[in-house]
């Protein structure tokens, strides 16, 4: 047997694997097709095994223009091995598909490749299996001579050689492998298959690479991954229909039971999801309305954004069906996220309009190690960010998300308001923030790098004169730096420090306090919700913890008190919620920006930080006094 070499990378191999995604195997495959120049590709299914012994394996097809032997060998001999270059920081470094599929199908991966170039037609098909001792190997074949070969020709009846020698763990299984080849392959005389046998675990790989894909999720994966398949006529993908044991997958090719049959999906792309109108009885019933692209981050950030207005397609689970937050890097999305944490870094909290808005940020493509800009993981399963000083960053969403709330286009401005009505959306006591600045100013103030005016820098790592001007960080915690002359620090009060360059101590600027509703939290019982891009915090009118605790007070006085010790109520735990954020940027020193909004000042955290008893209800009681002696409560002595 021949030993898979890894140049360089045998120790991460596991490593690379554990950072690929459920489904990363199948972009490895696809790509790998739209760079063959493929015209079509199938995500299938492969029939014989299904037949004599119910195992279900997931075929990939192409007529791309496929591998010479020599090509398949060499190829799959080598994991640091690509057809692509391997400069730069785009790159896929030669480890994509065979990182992606190798080690959750330990019992083989089989690849068939036709190709015809200059008149000369070959066929040629491995297979690359893990051996006892953990290792890749390829698969050598006896041939009827006794010789042994890595390749064979699939045309060539499998009985005329032993498959089982060299890997006794592995049993014939009966497959005439030219008839996994479809028609079409073979009518375009090149092309590539592949066929995944999984694990003794998890042998049925139509389930995907936990064994729990059983419908859609394939296929939304690639709707989403995707953002369109320009020169690439078609893509289909078989869904089986439920669990094996409810007798939802099919008995083999001529089972039309439509229980059982597979669903043949066409894979459209995330972009015509996003923007094809929907049609009802040839009528248009909704359609993007407004769309636009936002420059942030110095024009180094794209921010495009589709705003939908009607109503929306039913595409179930193999398309995004509402809007969502994601990253584009050349034709492919990264980190798309639903969630209303996501929407919030951007200053939008109703779900009337994150349902039908997508925004989709694009920052410069780093060409090389420490060029502003994002570059995919080695994994290509998520993007990091470089600041120009460093790499390997988180992207900062606060910051970009701040930046887009100051410009928001009109319509999404609009849409919010719409979304909002009556009563929700400007409810802040301003008096109750200066209050709190006397108060506390003193105490809540935060170090923050300051650089005066026209002071010559220069830039780290250059002797570049850079003109300064910076003042970092800010009061609410929502954004970063600015390098623009003359920018001043957010937030009241005057800056106190030494000289023209170094630290100051800065007031913490106090938040507002708004009321929303309860579908637009991420739990309908939370109480509250910090949206650092409009340093505000959202108190959930509609939480059973905050109506318990109103019904507690309101049955201790008169009913016709009833709406004034709810709204009483409701603007104490904002002020609180909104002191607790403020005291909270204390913690900036501790932990880093992106750890303090997602963990300390997170819905959970608020929520946890607001249900206490003791100091809330004190707070509560002293307002409520102007109504009078609350029934069943002892006053404190004075």
């Amino acid at each position: 047997m021949q030993k898979i070499q890894i140049q360089g990378a045998s120790k991460f191999a596991g490593r690379f694997f554990s950072e690929c995604g459920q489904f990363q195997w199948a972009r490895e495959f696809l790509q790998n097709s739209v760079e063959a120049k493929a015209t079509k590709v199938e995500f299938g299914l492969e029939w014989q095994a299904v037949v004599d012994h119910k195992v279900y394996r997931r075929v990939i097809s192409d007529d791309g223009f496929g591998m010479t032997p020599e090509e398949l060998v060499k190829f799959f001999r080598t994991l640091g091995l690509s057809s692509k270059s391997t400069d730069g920081l785009e790159s896929n470094y030669g480890i994509g598909a065979k990182i992606a599929s190798l080690p959750w199908n330990p019992l083989g991966v089989t690849v068939i490749s036709y190709t015809n170039r200059d008149g000369k037609s070959t066929a040629a098909m491995i297979r690359i299996y893990q051996d006892a001792e953990g290792d890749f190997c390829l698969h050598e074949f006896q041939d009827a001579d006794g010789a042994l070969v890595s390749y064979i020709d699939p045309e060539v009846t499998w009985t005329d050689y032993d498959w089982t020698d060299h890997n006794p763990d592995w049993k014939a299984d009966n497959v005439d492998w030219s008839k996994v080849v479809p028609e079409w392959v073979k009518k375009a005389g090149h092309g590539t298959v592949v066929v995944l046998h999984g694990s003794k675990e998890f042998p049925h790989t139509m389930t995907g690479s936990n064994g729990k894909d059983i419908t859609k999720g394939l296929s939304i994966y690639l709707n989403t991954r995707f953002w369109e398949f320009p020169g690439l006529g078609q893509i289909k993908v078989a869904e089986l229909k439920g669990d094996k044991e409810e007798g939802k997958w099919p008995k083999g090719p001529d089972d039309d039971d439509p229980k059982r049959s597979p669903n043949n999906r066409t894979i459209m792309g995330a972009r015509y999801y996003i923007e094809q109108p929907y049609e009802k009885d040839s009528k248009v019933i909704g359609k993007v309305a407004h769309s636009g692209v936002v420059n942030l981050a110095e024009d180094k950030v794209k921010l495009h954004w589709f705003l939908w207005e009607g109503d929306r397609p039913k595409y179930g689970a193999y398309a995004a069906e509402k809007g969502y937050v994601g990253l584009r890097y050349m034709n492919e999305l990264y980190d798309t996220d639903q969630g209303k944490v996501r929407f919030r870094h951007f200053g939008i909290v109703e779900s009337k309009v994150t349902d039908r808005l997508t925004i989709l940020l694009e920052p410069v493509r780093a060409k090389k190690a420490m060029d502003w800009g994002v570059s995919p993981n080695q994994a290509r399963s998520r993007l990091v960010f470089c600041d120009g000083d460093a790499g390997g960053l988180e992207l900062p969403w606060s910051e970009w998300g701040r930046e887009f709330y100051e410009s928001m286009p009109e319509p999404i401005k609009k849409a919010i308001a719409e979304a909002r009505g009556e009563g929700q959306g400007e409810l802040n006591d301003e008096a109750y923030r200066k209050r709190l600045q006397e108060l506390f100013g003193d105490r809540w103030r935060v170090q923050v790098e300051v650089v005066k005016p026209g002071t010559k820098l220069a830039k780290r790592g250059t002797d570049k004169p850079v003109t300064g001007g910076t003042q970092q960080g800010n009061g609410g915690g929502g954004g970063g730096s600015s390098t623009k002359p003359g920018v001043k620090v957010d937030g009241p009060g005057p800056v106190e420090g030494p000289g023209e360059t170094g630290t100051a101590l800065q007031a913490v600027s106090i938040p507002v306090y708004k009321f929303s509703e309860k579908e637009n939290f991420t739990k309908p019982w939370h109480l509250a919700a910090w949206i650092p891009a409009e340093n505000a915090v959202y108190i959930n009118t509609g939480s059973e913890i905050l109506k318990k605790l109103e019904d507690y007070h309101v049955e201790r006085f008169p009913d016709v008190h009833e709406e004034e010790i709810r709204k009483e109520i409701r603007h104490a735990f904002g002020e609180i919620a909104v002191a607790k954020v403020a005291h909270s940027q204390q913690l900036k020193h501790l932990v880093n920006k992106e750890d303090l909004e997602k963990t300390y000042r997170s819905e959970e955290a608020l929520t946890i930080a607001l249900m206490g008893y003791v100091s809330e209800d004190k707070y509560i009681a002293l307002k409520l006094r102007k109504f009078g002696k609350a029934a069943g409560i002892k006053e404190d002595a004075e």
